[in-house]
């Protein structure tokens, strides 16, 4: 089923545009809704928060190799709240995480476009599940994993 960016993104949409995309990097080519092009670009502008970016420096998955953050294996269904769909806006976020030995994130943080925006997204996040990285055909847990979010709506 193929997804329309005109369209406006769903928890849902969004959920199975972000398992087909999960070996894009960040900064690969633009996987995001008219909407939330402008808005990704500008927050790609912006840097981290120290304490994410810190975390990114120091992560194991440049250790380990592979993508910048593994497939994801399951997404809950988060509804956006309706004081956030009463914005009629989008917004994108990064988060930086790491994952446990049974693909669990753990210790979220996130930064959107929109401030309004982050808890939701650590509350999506916390419903994902990720094929593990492993190492010699062992599970590890890793730190510092970096993932994009979206949330986009037609203006």
């Amino acid at each position: 089923m193929a997804t329309d960016p005109d369209t406006p993104a769903t928890p849902a949409s969004f959920e199975d545009r972000e398992k087909a995309m999960t070996d894009a990097a960040r900064s690969g080519p633009n996987t995001y809704a008219r909407g939330c092009k402008a808005l990704r670009a500008e927050l790609d502008k912006t840097p981290l928060p120290e304490s994410m970016q810190a975390r990114v420096d120091e992560s194991d998955v440049a250790k380990l190799g592979g993508p910048a953050h593994p497939p994801i294996t399951a997404t809950g269904r988060v509804r956006l709240p309706d004081s956030l769909a009463a914005l009629k806006q989008s917004a994108v976020c990064d988060l930086v995480f790491d994952i446990d030995e049974t693909g669990t994130p753990r210790q979220p943080e996130a930064r959107c476009s929109d401030p309004a925006f982050e808890a939701h997204a650590l509350a999506a996040l916390a419903e994902y599940r990720f094929e593990p990285y492993t190492l010699n055909g062992k599970a590890l847990p890793v730190s510092g994993v970096i993932m994009p979010m979206e949330f986009c709506i037609n203006d």
